[in-house]
């Protein structure tokens, strides 16, 4: 019986067991969970405290948020994510006065229950106070055409704007720290005459001022081209200047026998134009943009230049290089080619009195001019021998400021590096001549017959001419008093008309020269030598001999002797009151 009973109860629970999933019981069927998952306030739901969402931090049963300063706690509407089939109170949504820690109990399905304690913090007040960037950009400005960067530097920021820019109404854009404020506020038009200051103010109320100062670009220097070869140009020493400033133009890779010509509205450059690579100009900046028009082109046979040497000016022609015939059948023989190969530069007169004292001093090397044979600033000079005259030269280039003192041509030694100086004349030491220099000197016999027969580089006064006349056939007591001052217009001794005569009063040669024939003969480098049939370049005279010629014929001698291709030769070291000279120089 016992065993029947057993078995009963052996199925029934079977029975029971398989009636019920997985093996549980009733009392397991309702939840247990209770926990907050997540806990936040979002700025859409209290957007008149909060400007972003703040998320809790949920350590064990502390839930704890910090909210930005100066937010109120009074109404405060948290989003609540809790354990499913569980319920929380205060309910997700629900207005909460977070002035002090509550308590929020989350209820599980089968009804136990769990408290969460949650704090809510302020935020300290930012203390940031700095201006990150200052600019003025063009779209609110109508006064720039680009925006305006600026540097900031401790508190010093600075701008630069465009030259003629308006400083009177210019609007910054000003981006500054998080939660602070600037006063005047950005995009706030200002008067930036003067600099500006700003004030930030941080979150904290604390304060940081910032000095704005706006200059002003200087005006600037624009060069424009036209005509250049090659890699001529001209540069400036300053690409913008203030008012006043002198500015410096400067020709780069002039090619020889060029010229630019400098010009700019409303500006005195001066000189106008520059004949030489290096060669300078200035100006005066004024107080606007400057454009300089810089224009290249070919030297003009007979183009003039002005030297000034102590005050005292004079001119200068440009002689292109080039081929004619040399001598003159009947007058000097044989006539022979001869080929200048490097353009130069020959005086418009001979030197004058004034000039020669004004480089050389008072004391004369010999008797010095006479009253009789002509006295004044703008006579010839004369009563020099030839050493004295090439001692001038370096003398001179030494006073011109347009011409490196290292371009000075005669030295004392052969090695060419001892200039030679007024002593070394005076004592009749040796000259040795740097033929690539460009500094004064005297012309060779050859630059001195061309340029005084030059009509046009390809037709040549005759040499029975004087210099200048182009008649044909040549008729001396016609013609050479308009050209030359000679025995026939001279006067008698003891007159105002006799002796030497005030340079450049007679007409001027094709290449601008005058008195190239009469008034004082003319001192040459070359020691006299005989004529040679063959070609020629550049020659300089005989190596060795102690007389020089002299070309051009003087004020007391007859006609014949004034014809260009007339030579007369007298010994180096003889001053007379016939003997003056003409200054050369090689050009660049």
């Amino acid at each position: 019986m016992k065993k029947i009973i057993f078995t009963v109860m052996a199925m029934a629970g079977i029975l029971l067991m398989a009636g019920c999933p997985n093996g549980s019981t009733e009392e397991d069927v309702n939840s247990s969970e209770k926990y907050i998952t997540g806990f936040k306030f979002l700025g859409a739901d209290n957007h008149a405290a909060l400007p972003e969402d703040v998320e809790g931090s949920i350590t064990g049963n502390d839930i704890t948020l910090t909210v930005p300063y100066g937010t109120t706690l009074t109404d405060l509407k948290p989003t609540i994510s809790f354990s499913d089939e569980a319920s929380v109170n205060p309910a997700s949504g629900t207005a909460v006065d977070f002035n002090n820690p509550v308590t929020y109990t989350v209820t599980a399905q089968d009804g136990t229950t769990r408290n969460y304690t949650i704090t809510v913090n302020v935020a300290p007040p930012n203390t940031g106070k700095s201006i990150t960037s200052f600019k003025f950009e063009a779209d609110n400005n109508d006064a720039l055409s680009e925006d305006v960067p600026s540097s900031i530097n401790g508190n010093v920021i600075t701008l630069t704007v465009p030259h003629g820019t308006a400083l009177t109404a210019l609007k910054p854009a000003i981006s500054f720290s998080d939660e602070a404020s600037v006063n005047p506020a950005s995009g706030t038009a200002m008067d930036f005459s003067n600099p500006v200051t700003y004030t930030v103010t941080a979150q904290d109320g604390t304060t940081r001022n910032y000095t704005v100062t706006v200059n002003v670009e200087l005006p600037g220097i624009t060069l424009n081209f036209s005509g250049e070869q090659d890699d001529e140009s001209v540069t400036a020493s300053h690409e913008k200047a203030n008012s006043g400033t002198q500015i410096t133009l400067t020709a780069n890779n002039l090619g020889a026998g060029r010229k630019v010509a400098l010009s700019a509205s409303g500006i005195n450059i001066s000189p106008a134009v520059v004949i030489a690579s290096g060669g300078t100009a200035t100006f005066t900046m004024p107080d606007t943009e400057v454009t300089v028009t810089a224009t290249f082109s070919n030297l003009e046979a007979g183009y003039a230049v002005e030297h000034t040497a102590d005050a005292v000016s004079f001119g200068m022609h440009y002689v292109p290089g080039g081929t004619f015939e040399m001598g003159y059948t009947g007058v000097a023989e044989p006539v022979h080619t001869v080929t200048l190969t490097k353009d130069f530069w020959m005086g418009e007169t001979e030197v004058t009195q004034g000039l020669w004292e004004a480089v050389w001093g008072n004391e004369w090397p010999g008797n010095g001019p006479t009253q009789e044979s002509g006295d004044g600033d703008n006579y010839p000079a004369y009563e020099m021998d030839w050493y004295d005259a090439a001692a001038f030269c370096n003398e001179l280039t030494k006073a011109d400021d347009s011409i490196n003192d290292e371009q000075q041509v005669y030295y004392s030694d052969e090695a060419l590096t001892i200039a030679y100086t007024k002593e070394n004349g005076t004592n009749h030491d040796a000259i040795y001549p740097a033929w690539d220099k460009k500094g004064y000197r005297l012309p060779t016999e050859a630059e001195w017959e061309y340029a005084a027969r030059y009509i046009n580089g390809t037709s040549w006064n005759g040499g029975d001419h004087v210099s200048g006349d182009t008649s044909e056939p040549y008729n001396t007591s016609a013609v050479i008093g308009n050209y030359a001052w000679y025995d026939g217009n001279n006067g008698s001794s003891g007159t105002p008309d006799y002796g030497s005569k005030e340079v450049g009063q007679k007409t001027a040669n094709a290449l601008g020269l005058k008195d190239m024939s009469g008034n004082v003969w003319e001192w040459c480098y070359d020691r006299k030598a005989d004529y040679d049939s063959s070609p020629q370049s550049d020659p300089h005279g005989a190596d060795s001999g102690d007389k020089r010629v002299r070309r051009g014929g003087g004020w007391n001698q007859t006609s014949d002797n004034l014809q260009l291709g007339f030579r007369r030769d007298y010994k180096q070291t003889h001053r007379y009151k016939l003997f003056g000279f003409r200054l050369c120089k090689t050009a660049d």
